[in-house]
């Protein structure tokens, strides 16, 4: 009961009325809202969740909501009223009958690139080299003595033979490979 309308006019909710000293016609109705609950929303930094802010829901209505990680980042954690969901895209609030709650944090994602090299020199650094998505890396390729770079791979495709590379703005796992070769010296002997 949101309110009383006694003989037209409007009163303070109550869930009973008296008519005293009745010596005339009277009208009384009462005025009927659904309960509201509200969801409380919080998204941590990295992502968001839609609706973004707080909503207010009539008693036995449902809601849904969606999550979604930013460009580098993926959901770590959705909570609904502080349980443990995992990393889920999507959450529907079923019959709303109490206040509830959802919230959702979000972890970089981490990247990896494979870096190796044959016999005759080295890459550095060298093996798994993993980096938070969007950073940059650079490889240094050193040839020993008496050997020089024959051929350089990055994600299996040959790239311009170099003593450095630098892999910009990572989004994705990445591999680079180089292959030495040694310098052939033909020695001729006079007898």
């Amino acid at each position: 009961v949101s309110a009383l309308l006694i003989d037209g006019v409007t009163n303070a909710a109550a869930n009973s009325y008296t008519f005293v000293n009745v010596n005339e016609y009277h009208t009384i109705e009462p005025v009927f809202t659904r309960y509201n609950y509200e969801i409380t929303v919080n998204a941590g930094s990295g992502g968001t969740i839609t609706p973004a802010t707080d909503v207010w829901m009539p008693w036995g209505e449902q809601q849904s909501f969606d999550i979604t990680a930013d460009a580098c980042y993926h959901i770590d954690s959705v909570f609904v009223d502080g349980m443990y969901y995992g990393n889920i895209d999507h959450y529907t609030f079923n019959h709303v009958t109490t206040p509830h709650e959802i919230s959702a944090t979000f972890a970089p994602n981490v990247e990896t690139i494979t870096a190796s090299a044959s016999e005759g020199g080295t890459i550095m650094p060298a093996g798994a080299v993993q980096l938070l998505c969007g950073e940059s890396q650079t490889f240094t390729i050193s040839p020993d003595d008496c050997h020089y770079i024959a051929e350089m791979l990055v994600n299996g495709i040959p790239v311009e033979v170099n003593n450095s590379y630098t892999f910009e703005n990572v989004e994705a796992s990445q591999t680079i490979s180089v292959s030495f070769e040694s310098l052939m010296k033909q020695v001729t002997l006079n007898v």
